[in-house]
Order: C-alpha cells, then sequence, then structure tokens
C-alpha cells in the first residue's frame, strides 16, 4: 500500500480523459490536503478540468487523523474524494474518520459548472465518521444510477436531520 501524509494526494491529470482507473491500499494520515478551507481539495482528487474520469475504483483505503500526534495541523474541511465529470464510480471497504469540523463533506460530486457523476455510482461496505455536513453530495449529476449497500456511519451531520444525508 501507499501512505500519505501532509498535503500528499492522489490527484487526476486535467488536461485529458482517464479511464479504468483502481486506487487501492492507501493509508491517508492526518492529512492537510485542504489547509485552505476550499471545498473541492480532498486526499483523492478526481477532478480532471473539463474531461472525464470513468470506471473508477476506491477500495480498502483509509482516512484518519490523530489529534494528539506530534506536528498535527488542522485541516480547514477534511474531505474524503472530490471529483466531477466522473462516469461510474465504486468506493469498496475503506474506512473514513475525520474530525468533525464546520462543512466537511466525505465525498462531493460535481460543482456549479460541470457534471458531477453519470453512469452507475456505488458505495458498499464503508465506514464513515466524523464528517460535520454531506457524507455522499451530488451536487450535480446526469443520468445517474446510485446504490449503497451495508456502509456504517457515526456521528456525521451538524445537528440532528440537518447535513447527514446523503
Amino acid at each position: 500500500g501507499i501512505g500519505l501524509t501532509a498535503a500528499g494526494k492522489v490527484k487526476a491529470a486535467e488536461d485529458r480523459n482517464i479511464d479504468a482507473l483502481t486506487i487501492s491500499c492507501v493509508n491517508v494520515f492526518n492529512s492537510t490536503t485542504n489547509a485552505g478551507n476550499v471545498s473541492t481539495t480532498a486526499p483523492f482528487n478526481l477532478s480532471a478540468g473539463s474531461y472525464t474520469v470513468s470506471n473508477v475504483v476506491l477500495e480498502n483505503s483509509k482516512i484518519s487523523f490523530d489529534t494528539t500526534a506530534e506536528g498535527y495541523v488542522s485541516p480547514s474541511r477534511p474531505m474524503v474524494l472530490y471529483a466531477k465529470n466522473i462516469h461510474n464510480l465504486t468506493v469498496a471497504n475503506n474506512s473514513f474518520v475525520a474530525i468533525r469540523l464546520n462543512y466537511n463533506d466525505a465525498v462531493k460530486l460535481g460543482d456549479a459548472a460541470t457534471v458531477g457523476a453519470t453512469g452507475e455510482i456505488v458505495f458498499t461496505n464503508n465506514y464513515f465518521e466524523n464528517f460535520a455536513q454531506y457524507l455522499i453530495w451530488f451536487q450535480k449529476y446526469g443520468a445517474v444510477n446510485v446504490v449503497l449497500e451495508e456502509n456504517t456511519f457515526v456521528n456525521n451531520g451538524q445537528t440532528a436531520g440537518s447535513h447527514g444525508a446523503l
């Protein structure tokens, strides 16, 4: 596997289409990727500009924080994944534990100007904890089939019934 710390991230190229990408066994620890409080920055950034990222699998990976670790720097909005123009995404068998900070979405698909997600979007057997806003935010989407199975959600959302939903 691969370990990412500080501002380390997996980032898609923004000058071409990407097809058949599998990201597996990545351990992200105390990420500062989003230290600038921007809602489009995440350790897994699959935004390829105006191009399309297709047939992506994110599996068997982990994001975690230890606020007591020496040299710990708090990110502004700890996120998991940001993508736009993504077609067919599978997120399976991952553990994503954040620290509760305002406006930290776990997964954000799309922005105001792009098609966020199309095709089949599958989240199965994942663990999400301590995200203070949307867990999976389809900000914009086209023709999409969403499958959510066997996921665990713990201590998410800003208040009861607010910002904790998909």
